[in-house]
């Protein structure tokens, strides 16, 4: 979880204009379990998303987060 963490502030960091959020789990379930019921996907953590016109374009978990996938991605 840590090295996922530290991967979504290296994206973050390099790509100010994009965007990003981090959402405690513990501390929103209810917006957890909104993400998962609407987008149709099953929640893991750590977990990253990256949406396009309200849709999720991407998404992972665990160490397929990193900064470079998020930035691959978010184009």
């Amino acid at each position: 979880s840590r090295r996922a963490f530290e991967e979504f502030e290296s994206f973050a960091n390099q790509h100010e204009a994009i965007p990003a959020y981090y959402l405690k789990v513990q501390e929103s379930r209810p917006l957890s379990n909104y993400i998962a019921e609407q987008y149709g996907i099953k929640h893991e953590s750590p977990q990253a998303f990256i949406f396009t016109n309200g849709n999720v374009k991407w998404h992972a978990s665990h160490s397929q987060i990193t900064a470079q996938a998020l930035a691959e991605n978010s184009r």
